[in-house]
């Protein structure tokens, strides 16, 4: 029995050490960081996925504040948080029905930028609220994850003083990104 615990928690150290490797990877790319339009890369990043989801029956609209100041970010890691996270509403659709539809939301709140991502798929239960941005949590099957994308995620939010946030939804899931809006960032998006 003693073997089989030893077995056990060295297998879970090892899977902390990849997981700490994996997010160290990830913010050493922090390096490049430039002005963009937030509404764009979102658009941008919709766009990608859009003929794809189509194909799957998911709708994915855009709400975007008009008028939102330009964040200083790695637009590819920002990118990945977004992509991630469409992808995880996308996967929680599609336990419950066939057909679904995410909006994507930006605005603006007391010196953050928002970008939320609702969708319509059976909602996040109470009990793993907390959970669900540690390493390796996943609800998803073996075969479809493994449960970094989240906390993989919420390194990048942090690289970029931001957060993730799970919030309430009238029905489905509600994940949010908060990125800070810089006081010298007074250019306006068009």
């Amino acid at each position: 029995v003693m073997d089989g615990v030893e077995a056990v928690h060295r297998a879970g150290l090892q899977a902390r050490d990849i997981s700490e490797r994996l997010i160290e990877c990830v913010r050493d790319q922090k390096t490049h960081k430039a002005w963009l339009n937030f509404n764009r890369l979102v658009q941008e990043t919709a766009a990608l996925v859009r003929r794809t989801l189509q194909t799957e029956q998911i709708e994915v609209a855009e709400d975007l504040e008009p008028n939102l100041p330009w964040i200083e970010a790695h637009a590819g890691q920002i990118q990945q948080v977004v992509l991630n996270l469409i992808q995880n509403s996308r996967d929680a659709i599609q336990q419950i029905r066939s057909s679904g539809r995410i909006v994507l939301r930006t605005s603006i709140r007391q010196g953050w930028i928002a970008l939320e991502v609702d969708d319509d798929g059976p909602g996040i239960p109470d009990e793993i609220r907390d959970e669900i941005f540690e390493p390796f949590f996943t609800t998803k099957g073996q075969r479809q994850g493994m449960g970094l994308g989240l906390s993989i995620c919420t390194g990048i939010a942090q690289d970029h003083d931001g957060r993730l946030l799970v919030e309430k939804s009238a029905r489905g899931a509600r994940i949010t990104l908060e990125l800070p809006i810089e006081q010298s960032a007074v250019m306006e998006a068009n």
